[in-house]
């Protein structure tokens, strides 16, 4: 009976640690909405370059995104375990694109005012 206390123990404490070291390394939703939503704004504005003839339409998608993660203290690795962590949780990463467009309308809806 002690061992099996035991084994129960060990498994318990195991679990918790995987949980703790997946929230570490991972962005809050908030955040990875905020990212994202970003993110996809300028690959749309890289396509736009890249039509019209920009050159250097490449470096400037890079240079963008670049200075987003540096403005957010996040760095690519962290960016990619949080999009791994949420697409393992379908609905979680409906959410986050739902969120987003939902801001990207009504960003739209303002700029459409003007």
């Amino acid at each position: 009976m002690k061992v099996i206390g035991i084994f129960f123990l060990f498994i318990l404490t195991s679990c918790y640690q995987k949980n703790v070291n997946t929230k570490s390394s991972v962005l809050d939703k908030n955040t990875l909405v905020f990212l994202l939503k970003e993110i996809h704004l300028y690959d749309s504005e890289y396509k736009i370059n890249k039509q019209n003839g920009i050159s250097n339409a490449q470096l400037i998608f890079k240079n963008k995104c670049d200075s987003l993660f540096t403005t957010h203290n996040v760095n690519a690795k962290k960016f990619n375990s949080s999009i791994k962590f949420y697409s393992n949780m379908p609905e979680n990463l409906e959410d986050i694109y739902s969120e987003i467009l939902d801001q990207l309308t009504k960003e739209k809806t303002i700029l459409n005012q003007q």
